[in-house]
């Protein structure tokens, strides 16, 4: 064994070459700007997760009283989540070919789906990391909510680290939520 700060030098030394692990944001950046696929139907869409990792799921009913008091004050609202696509493959017919070919196309289909969802508002309130870079990259408004282990911040602080051009992400539209209170949440909204 070694000690781990001698590892890059032990790689080189015993195997003449060594891996060096940097840290990268989130590579669904990589899908550059994007663009709506329907018309924009609310002000303000709450896309919110429905599973362990949201910080508010024994408290849906939160949600509801920010979406009222977003229409309390003339705005519109709606709430949702995306759910996976029961289409893992799409079945293809090569053109040269007699026989049916399976294709990965579920990532393609999955990030259509979510641009759409994502069209259905103007503002986005999102505790799904994929959901604000997508809103990000549609050049909406989001508000996200970080999860208890924090892996949206952890995220957005590494794509726009270190970056003069991005060193206020609020330039861009990005907002974290800092408290998650119905009240704090719908006064960060409106």
């Amino acid at each position: 064994t070694f000690r781990q700060h001698d590892s890059f030098e032990y790689a080189q030394t015993n195997y003449g070459n060594a891996t060096i692990v940097k840290e990268s944001p989130d590579m669904a950046f990589m899908l550059g700007p994007q663009v709506e696929h329907d018309k924009t139907r609310v002000d303000v869409f709450l896309l919110v997760r429905q599973d362990g990792e949201s910080k508010m799921q024994e408290h849906f009913e939160n949600y509801d009283q920010v979406c009222k008091a977003v229409i309390s004050k003339g705005y519109t609202c709606a709430i949702g989540d995306w759910k996976d696509t029961q289409m893992d493959r799409v079945k293809d017919f090569d053109k040269h070919s007699d026989e049916e070919t399976d294709h990965a196309y579920y990532s393609d289909i999955g990030v259509q789906l979510a641009i759409s969802t994502i069209s259905i508002g103007e503002l986005i309130v999102t505790d799904r990391l994929h959901g604000a870079i997508l809103g990000f990259l549609m050049g909406k408004t989001v508000i996200y909510i970080d999860n208890s282990y924090k892996k949206l911040s952890a995220v957005f602080n590494t794509a726009f680290a270190n970056k003069a051009s991005c060193a206020d992400t609020k330039t861009f539209g990005l907002f974290e939520a800092v408290n998650i209170a119905p009240h704090d949440l719908t006064k960060s909204i409106v």
